[in-house]
């Protein structure tokens, strides 16, 4: 941004020292004409050297486009108009910047404000129970880490605007944020079949959840009502033999987890913890079962 303002500055700066030079003036001077001080018998501008009509310039333009003042003015209609069009230009620009700016701090202090909220319900359910000395902080430093920390990627269900779509636009919208997740064989010949049943699908069965480092997805013996695809992040999955835990794997992006959920009554036989901050697909059995059953062509 400062780059950015230096530059503008220094492209005003040239076509102001251009002016003074090269335009055409109705009252026989330029402001490089103008005196370096106070009496006649002073130097101009035009007499002293580039690179100090460079640093006037320079100076001239920041001060039109800030509150600032120097004694360099404009002397003929020509250099007033470019003065007057500067002016209006940096009141534009920076006001700009001043409501950008504004809005981000409003915006930082509005999710300061959720945070603390969230971390002073915390405590008084601690004070209400309470809960071991050690138990509480070790709890509040928890929130706090993974509420500072949280880095949740934005869904389509986050976005409250969505409400006010048709429900034929939010089954489309869903569709094409699902898509590149239709990568089983099963999935791709469905919306083959029919693409409008893959949209309610897609807008029924699918969803999003995040994880962050140290949670578990499921454990052994739980009744698994959906399955997951990893979309970002890594999990650990361990399986459970005779409650000692076998035959570890790290899952990555694109990885199934608990797929026969869809196709029959499952239950988890392992444990799986998130070991990085993890996005993940969840198609729900249900869901997909219904949204499959009313369309015939998938149902066939």
């Amino acid at each position: 941004l400062v780059f950015v303002i230096l530059l503008i500055n220094h492209v005003i700066a040239c076509a102001w020292f251009a002016i003074g030079r090269f335009a055409s003036s109705d009252t026989g001077m330029s402001w490089l004409q103008s005196s370096l001080g106070h009496d006649a018998e002073s130097s101009t501008y035009e007499a002293a050297g580039i690179w100090y009509q460079y640093s006037t310039s320079i100076h001239w333009s920041i001060t039109t486009m800030t509150p600032g003042s120097m004694q360099v003015h404009a002397v003929n209609s020509f250099e007033r108009v470019f003065s007057v069009l500067c002016l209006i230009c940096g009141m534009l620009f920076f006001s700009t910047i001043i409501s950008s700016l504004s809005a981000k701090l409003n915006k930082h202090r509005m999710e300061r404000q959720e945070v603390t909220q969230h971390l002073r319900q915390l405590h008084r359910l601690l004070r209400t129970i309470e809960a071991p000395t050690h138990l509480a902080v070790a709890a509040q430093k928890v929130a706090q880490d993974r509420l500072a920390a949280r880095r949740r990627k934005r869904m389509l269900v986050d976005v409250r605007s969505l409400e006010y779509l048709p429900e034929s636009m939010q089954k489309t919208l869903h569709y094409e944020r699902c898509r590149a997740y239709l990568s089983h064989p099963l999935l791709r010949w469905w919306a083959a079949m029919d693409c409008k049943a893959v949209e309610e699908m897609c807008h029924k069965a699918f969803d999003f959840r995040s994880l962050d480092k140290g949670d578990v997805l499921f454990e052994p013996h739980a009744h698994a009502q959906r399955a997951y695809i990893v979309d970002q992040g890594e999990l650990e999955y361990e399986k459970d033999e005779g409650g000692a835990r076998m035959a570890r794997e790290v899952l990555r992006g694109g990885a199934w987890i608990s797929e026969a959920a869809l196709w029959t009554h499952w239950y988890h036989v392992g444990y799986t913890e998130a070991v990085s901050a993890s996005t993940l697909v969840t198609i729900a059995a249900q869901e997909l079962e219904g949204a499959v059953g009313r369309s015939p062509s998938c149902a066939s």
